[in-house]
């Protein structure tokens, strides 16, 4: 009788070619055989879409006793959700997690007040706050070179097809971006590639890293000129309600500009109303059935995954603990060799001077 990994997997073939998931099949594979997770208990914390359906699979098929958690903080697509219940897995919200778990797989931080035995691993950079001075351990995925793939790469190209899907203009349009890391940087890359005039709002000391027009994020007046004057205005700084903290909202509730919030929290914070930004602050991409292709975050699920794998065979005592190089390499060895990526992937690389 096939096993729920082999259902779950089996149900993602019509959707996706193997291609587009190359780390996560073979963790799968591997895992159905070592089950290094055996008798783990497990809540997954991940946003819940089909394309992390494989990251559940692995997990499943490595032997865990997998809770798939729903958080408010945490976007999920109900029917999906649905097919997971209606396969027996275990599916609660936050407010009926009641039990201990031995690893918690979290996703900005939303899980951070839940006890686990062993540890955490985070999915993301918001998320690391809350593990800062955590009496347990916990496995930043954020600070490994893959979350590149996802951030910089991906979440550019799910915001790309979110403007398409809104039928909105990049091309000829005044982009005002705050904030230039992992994600701000690829998508002022693909804006500047679509023909939209960017302007960054950062740190004016690191101009030189930059192409584009920089205005320091100190000068109020400077912003809150370029935000009445732009006609959409980005925010990917990665700090929660930033723009309420740090300036006048009503230059931004009474701009012409569409807001777009592509942080993993809200951004523009309480003084600006949801209804004032687009998909009512939460990440614009996820207005699509995928909002971050797989093949972009195939790498990253993965490396979360590991994080439990990790977790088990080590004795960390407590605070934030980086991916080991190896498995990490092997990851990127794996999504160069056999990912539909493997080109961008390499030419990224390339930007880093990172070698494999």
């Amino acid at each position: 009788m096939p096993s729920s990994s082999d259902i779950l997997i089996k149900q993602l073939e019509s959707s996706y070619r193997s291609d587009e998931f190359v780390c996560l099949l073979s963790q799968y594979e591997n895992w159905k055989t070592s089950q290094p997770l055996k008798g783990l208990r497990i809540l997954e914390g991940s946003p819940v879409f089909r394309n992390t359906c494989p990251k559940i699979a692995a997990l499943l098929a490595a032997g865990a006793e997998v809770t798939v958690g729903l958080h408010e903080n945490c976007p999920y697509n109900p029917q999906v959700v649905g097919m997971l219940e209606d396969m027996g897995l275990e599916v609660r919200s936050g407010t009926d997690l009641k039990q201990d778990f031995d690893i918690i797989l979290d996703c900005a931080g939303a899980y951070h007040q839940l006890d686990a035995r062993l540890g955490f691993a985070e999915l993301t950079k918001s998320g690391e706050y809350y593990y800062t001075n955590s009496s347990k351990p916990c496995f930043c995925v954020d600070s490994s070179i893959i979350k590149y793939f996802e951030d910089y790469l991906g979440t550019a190209d799910g915001l790309m097809r979110s403007l398409e899907e809104k039928e909105l203009p990049v091309s000829g349009k005044t982009y005002l971006v705050f904030g230039c890391g992992k994600v701000g940087a690829g998508i002022c890359r693909r804006l500047t590639d679509e023909g939209a005039e960017v302007v960054l709002v950062e740190d004016e000391s690191r101009k030189e890293q930059f192409e584009y027009p920089v205005i320091d994020f100190k000068d109020k007046g400077s912003v809150h000129e370029a935000a009445a004057e732009a006609d959409f205005i980005v925010t990917v700084t990665g700090i929660k309600g930033v723009i309420s903290k740090s300036y006048d909202a009503d230059v931004f509730t009474s701009s012409r500009a569409f807001l777009i919030n592509m942080g993993a929290e809200d951004e523009y914070g309480p003084d600006i109303p949801p209804y004032r930004v687009l998909n009512e602050k939460k990440p614009l991409n996820f207005i699509l059935g995928e909002p971050t292709r797989l093949r972009y975050i195939d790498a990253t699920l993965a490396l979360h995954n590991y994080g439990a794998f990790v977790l088990q065979r080590s004795e960390f005592h407590s605070g934030l603990v980086s991916p080991p190089d190896d498995i990490e390499r092997m990851l990127i060895k794996q999504t160069i060799a056999g990912s539909c990526i493997s080109e961008e992937v390499k030419q990224f690389l390339e930007t880093q001077n990172y070698s494999v």
